[in-house]
């Protein structure tokens, strides 16, 4: 994500992983760029909100 910082994401699935051993969740996302080149899986905790200079 920090080769396309001007880049909107768009969020379609989302998973969340349970670790047994430690008890503890972590919630990913699906991420689709917004010209449909890009895409991938991504934890939340890397996403934050940002400002759409075009609304």
């Amino acid at each position: 994500m920090s080769n396309l910082p001007n880049t909107t994401w768009y969020t379609n699935y989302h998973e969340k992983l349970y670790n047994k051993k430690k008890g503890t969740s972590a919630i990913y996302y699906h991420i689709v760029s917004g010209n449909g080149k890009h895409a991938g899986w991504i934890w939340r905790g890397y996403l934050h909100a940002g400002v759409n200079p075009n609304a």
